[in-house]
């Protein structure tokens, strides 16, 4: 049985094609980059490349935020 994803904070992402993903940097500020997002259940899944920013940001700190539209 497939799980209902009504409850989950993902749920207002799941019709979007591109979010504003925000990383932080070394110093502590943040930087909104676009991106494309899939969720599935209570996962949120994004693709980029492995020399970008964001992936070094995301190496150093797993916090990010999201919000919706770009």
């Amino acid at each position: 049985m497939e799980q209902e994803t009504s409850h989950s904070p993902l749920r207002q992402f799941a019709n979007q094609k591109t979010v504003s993903l925000k990383t932080r940097k070394r110093n502590g500020t943040w930087v909104a980059t676009p991106v494309n997002i899939v969720v599935e259940d209570d996962h949120a899944y994004i693709r980029t490349w492995r020399d970008s920013g964001k992936s070094k940001r995301l190496r150093n700190f797993s916090e990010v935020e999201i919000a919706a539209g770009w």
